[in-house]
């Protein structure tokens, strides 16, 4: 019989199909040690705003930090394009209405080429999150965890992470529509202290 010890790094691996590929600068994350809405956080895929929302019955903010359109300067595995190929570049924080609290700092590279016209548009014109703007729209994806562990964040622009000495839990997945990967998204999340 496996222990809760045993379980987490198989359910890891189970759940996250690029783990062992991780980038190098992720540690290793110690499942027993997060809080169960950090465990819930870490392996559902999209919708991330309700389920702060949901949590901290406080409604949650997009602000956007950065976006544009940009060249890939390299292929990309992840995103199954090469050199060359224009992606739009997304930055944003998901905050607390009430409280500013900085929940998310999230960062994505679309694929306009591979959605609708309508979700690009939105990308630009709407104060709502990428997984709220093709849940509007109506656009069926799947998503793939790739990789997952705990993170320096210490090159996020603040006021994420009030105290950049803890690291915060990292995930990256994608968005696959029409059976091509559309999305690559990187999520940070520090929970404060006491949270």
């Amino acid at each position: 019989m496996s222990t809760e010890a045993d379980f987490g790094p198989r359910l890891l691996s189970s759940l996250f199909t690029a783990q062992d590929r991780r980038p190098a600068h992720l540690d290793d994350l110690d499942l027993l040690s997060m809080t169960p809405f950090e465990r819930g956080w870490l392996v559902m895929v999209g919708l991330v705003t309700q389920l702060i929302e949901a949590y901290t019955l406080e409604p949650v903010q997009v602000q956007q930090l950065w976006q544009d359109r940009r060249a890939m300067s390299a292929d990309d595995e992840w995103l199954q394009v090469t050199a060359g190929h224009e992606v739009i570049s997304r930055q944003v924080l998901l905050t607390g209405a009430r409280t500013a609290r900085a929940y998310v700092h999230g960062e994505a590279l679309i694929v306009g080429d591979r959605l609708p016209v309508e979700v690009q548009k939105d990308l630009y014109n709407s104060k709502m999150g990428l997984g709220q703007i093709l849940q509007h729209r109506n656009i069926e994806t799947r998503g793939e965890l790739l990789w997952c562990g705990l993170e320096n964040v210490s090159e996020v622009p603040e006021p994420f992470g009030s105290s950049k000495e803890r690291p915060a839990i990292s995930r990256t997945y994608r968005f696959i529509h029409q059976g091509v990967p559309a999305v690559l998204i990187t999520e940070r999340f520090q929970p404060p202290v006491g949270y």
